[in-house]
């Protein structure tokens, strides 16, 4: 079990240093909240997820919202959620679809990443990881009354709950 713990703290370590030579900081820290922020370049994770084979899925999720960020048709794809964001009006069906599909987006992304960065992605784990997030969008999606004026699934007290994933599998 410690040498697949120390596996995944190097393949972390390699993200990390990825991330940085790309101009973002990662800032991994207890009780952070998992998110992307464009505008200061800065990629905030939970350091108490259960394993490091959980930071580093969440890792490459925070990498494909940044990636998206970036991308020069994202004004076009994710019309909705810019929109949204210009106006500061989050309540809107449109935004949260918009945001559901941008969610998405970042997982496929960030998996891509992954596999060009040769992290050893076991895509079980990965859509274990996945699934729980995903499902934590769809239940903020469907509760627009009661998070009418929250910009997304992170500002859920569920969005950041922690992820278990067997570490034996690499």
């Amino acid at each position: 079990m410690g040498q697949v713990r120390n596996l995944w703290s190097e393949h972390l370590e390699k993200l990390v240093a990825w991330v940085t030579e790309q101009g973002w900081e990662v800032d991994l820290r207890a009780g952070n909240t998992d998110e992307v922020n464009e505008e200061t370049m800065k990629i905030k994770l939970n350091s108490t997820r259960s394993s490091r084979e959980t930071i580093c899925y969440t890792l490459l999720h925070e990498i494909g919202h940044a990636i998206l960020f970036q991308q020069t048709d994202y004004g076009e794809r994710f019309v909705d959620v810019v929109e949204a964001k210009q106006k500061k009006s989050y309540g809107g069906n449109k935004y949260r679809v918009g945001r559901v599909e941008e969610e998405l987006a970042a997982w496929a992304v960030g998996l891509d990443v992954g596999k060009q960065l040769g992290i050893p992605v076991n895509l079980s784990s990965f859509n274990k990881v996945k699934s729980k997030a995903v499902m934590t969008y769809f239940k903020w999606a469907a509760r627009a009354n009661e998070f009418a004026y929250t910009k997304g699934p992170r500002n859920s007290s569920k969005a950041s709950a922690k992820t278990n994933t067997d570490e034996s599998t690499v």
